[in-house]
């Protein structure tokens, strides 16, 4: 209904005024209202006609500011979702933000911007933009945050991104492994213990039997296979969730 009231336009000009007066609660409040209205297909596709909007939606990725990094990040993971908006993301220069995003101190916009890679890697035309050291040094460095639902989404993105002999050698030589192989052996957590097997699967697909071995292990039990490939297969080249409703910012 919102959509077809053009509130889309009328939300991305709201959102030029307050970003040139430095509103900084109107711009938290404006990009949220984008971020809701984003989760249905019909207003991210309206959002493809508002490229400088789109810029500078991504631009609030560079903010200084906890809550509009994380409300931008929020929007960005809805507006991605729509496969035409992450290739737009990509091509109006997306990637620099959203890298500033994962290095973020809070670990809510960290999740989401994960997210973002997430919703971007699904798509194979794009998966070579995200095998570059900018990109995969703080991906790898989140698997050692102390944030487990952050851990567990960075062994996904990982998981997703390692999709060639390149990429999973990159990947590996930033230390991946280990991390990796230390969350799939000692955390409590089923679905990062998934998410984290399912990245090492894929990085060992280069290494020899040996060395598989040592980072794999060996042979699990059939409950325990059962257990780690579902979880593998709920993980595997999926979307984001869409991310209305979550809790309010201060």
């Amino acid at each position: 209904m919102l959509g077809e009231l053009d509130a889309v336009r009328i939300l991305l000009a709201a959102l030029a005024r307050a970003v040139s007066i430095d509103e900084q609660e109107c711009v938290v409040q404006t990009t949220r209202a984008i971020a809701n209205l984003a989760v249905t297909s019909s207003n991210r596709q309206r959002m493809l006609s508002h490229q400088h909007g789109l810029r500078q939606l991504i631009e609030l990725g560079r903010s200084s500011s906890n809550s509009v990094q994380e409300v931008a990040a929020r929007a960005l993971v809805n507006l991605s979702y729509e496969a035409d908006l992450a290739r737009a993301i990509v091509q109006v220069g997306g990637l620099p933000p959203v890298i500033e995003m994962l290095k973020s101190s809070r670990p809510q916009v960290q999740q989401e911007a994960i997210w973002v890679i997430v919703n971007i890697s699904v798509l194979p035309d794009l998966e070579g933009v995200l095998t570059v050291p900018e990109l995969l040094q703080p991906l790898v460095a989140l698997l050692q945050t102390g944030d487990s639902s952050v851990q567990e989404q960075a062994a996904w993105a990982l998981g997703n991104v390692s999709s060639n002999a390149m990429s999973k050698l990159a990947i590996i030589n930033l230390g991946a492994l280990g991390a990796l192989r230390a969350l799939n052996a000692h955390h409590s957590s089923p679905d990062l213990q998934a998410a984290s097997f399912k990245a090492l699967l894929s990085l060992c697909q280069v290494l020899t039997p040996l060395s598989r071995r040592i980072y794999i292990g060996g042979a699990p039990s059939v409950k325990e296979q059962q257990r780690l490939q579902k979880g593998v297969r709920k993980t595997r080249k999926q979307r984001s969730p869409l991310s209305e409703g979550h809790s309010s910012i201060m």
